[in-house]
């Protein structure tokens, strides 16, 4: 497990006063929440075949596509307490892909100064780019992801990865925060949990900001070969080869995408996406309450020395 490093942007100090000061109270904004879920799936001498969808509280779409040359599935799906899946996968010759994407305005309404910060959880995901048969010099298999948290149009965390395939063996290149841990030529790349906080900065009394999470996946491959499926597509002559004789041929490559439940296991509650807020002390409110402290020692002073 690991988390992005966020630094406290006051000193412990102010903060401990805050807290002495009774001014940590729990976030209250105005919030205006949109899903925007797409997929998409294409084949070689075929129409691509899309689906979106967008929503304030659920969004699911799924496209599938089958052919001679190929197969390809999309889905995307996610909801207003948390969840959110993208998935891309097929076989031969093929191109899918999927996004889901949350979008989420807080305007600060506490009447105070306030310092946000995001906490949030991947859940896990992996990537596959299989070949049962050998590669040739210019045929590939990929599976890819691009993963961004944004606050205002601005990245403030990525995570990439792609896992290709080709006759020279399989290499997996990265950017951003790297998830999970690959084992050199391996077809197969996967991660468990990851959390993180985010600072987000701070905001006036009125003011607003847009955080955004986006999840995209891909795979694809330009494999043109494929075998006899030996019956019925699954190794065992003397059946009816229903596969063979549905959809064309079988393939000896395959690439999924897989990236599920940013915001925590078990759907956990994203209202307000787990954004907290801690009141910033304003100068003036700190020399006005020291001012009043001395004040009220004074005055005790001057009503010793009558007594």
């Amino acid at each position: 497990m690991k988390n992005t490093p966020w630094a406290a942007p006051f000193p412990k100090s102010a903060l401990s006063a805050a807290v002495c000061l009774g001014l940590v109270v729990a976030a209250s904004n105005a919030q205006a929440m949109v899903l925007t879920a797409e997929a998409t799936v294409a084949l070689p001498l075929s129409t691509p075949v899309t689906e979106s969808e967008i929503d304030p509280s659920y969004v699911s779409v799924s496209v599938g596509d089958y052919g001679v040359s190929g197969d390809a599935y999309a889905s995307a799906w996610g909801n207003d307490s948390g969840s959110m899946f993208a998935r891309s996968s097929g076989g031969g010759s093929f191109d899918a892909d999927s996004s889901i994407r949350q979008s989420v305005e807080f305007t600060n309404t506490t009447g105070t100064t306030q310092n946000y910060f995001f906490d949030f959880t991947i859940n896990n995901g992996s990537l596959s780019a299989y070949d049962y048969d050998a590669l040739v010099v210019g045929e590939y298999v990929q599976a890819a992801n691009d993963v961004a948290i944004m606050l205002n149009g601005v990245d403030i965390f990525t995570s990439q990865a792609t896992l290709m395939s080709t006759d020279s063996g399989t290499i997996l290149t990265t950017g951003g925060i790297e998830l999970g841990t690959y084992t050199t030529d391996s077809d197969y790349y996967s991660w468990g949990t990851y959390t993180g906080t985010l600072d987000l900065g701070i905001f006036n009394p009125g003011e607003s900001f847009l955080l955004e999470y986006d999840i995209l996946t891909s795979a694809d491959s330009n494999v043109s070969s494929s075998f006899d499926c030996g019956g019925d597509g699954y190794g065992s002559p003397g059946n009816d080869g229903w596969w063979e004789e549905e959809f064309g041929s079988c393939y000896s490559n395959y690439g999924v995408s897989r990236f599920g439940d940013p915001f925590g296991i078990n759907g956990m509650p994203i209202s307000p996406l787990t954004v907290t807020n801690v009141s910033v002390p304003e100068p003036s409110m700190l020399f006005l309450l020291a001012g009043g402290v001395a004040g009220l020692a004074f005055a005790g002073r001057k009503r010793a020395r009558k007594g």
